[in-house]
């Protein structure tokens, strides 16, 4: 599988775990998981800029036109089917883990050969600030299993 359509399935993955973030229960710690990873697929976006991957928003920087692109690399998935019969510390522990599979997809592929052939200081901090990101949201549900196991605590 050539390098941009890797970038963009991971895009597409990180869509869907704040997709099914922001339909979890609402708290400071899942409110910020949901921007470590939007921010984690926004950096894999600049990845695919510096490939010289087509831009999937030519008109976002001219004014002269009020046309906004669809948002690129998204997850059509059912977010219901998704989150169905299980509790929202399973859900928590399913996203942590779907996301350390993803840092952990992220942080080989940048020590891959196809991505060493085509190194760019700029495209490897991107790779770098989206890993980042991706461990900085799991660890946000993992705060959030905290708040959990506090307010638990506090019932009991």
């Amino acid at each position: 599988m050539k390098l941009v359509e890797t970038i963009k399935l991971y895009r597409v993955n990180l869509d869907k775990q704040f997709t099914i973030m922001q339909n979890l229960q609402g708290s400071r710690e899942i409110s910020i998981a949901i921007t470590s990873a939007q921010n984690a697929k926004m950096w894999l976006g600049m990845a695919l800029h510096k490939l010289g991957a087509e831009n999937p928003y030519p008109d976002s920087k001219n004014a002269a036109n009020t046309k906004i692109e669809p948002t690129a690399d998204t997850w059509n998935g059912d977010v219901c089917k998704e989150l169905a019969g299980i509790g929202h510390t399973q859900k928590v522990k399913q996203l942590r883990f779907e996301l350390t599979a993803l840092a952990d997809e992220i942080e080989n592929l940048k020590s891959s050969e196809m991505f060493s052939n085509i190194i760019e200081t700029m495209m490897f901090h991107s790779f770098i600030k989206s890993w980042e990101y991706v461990v900085e949201s799991n660890m946000w549900l993992g705060m959030e299993l905290g708040r959990i196991k506090k307010a638990e605590d506090e019932r009991n």
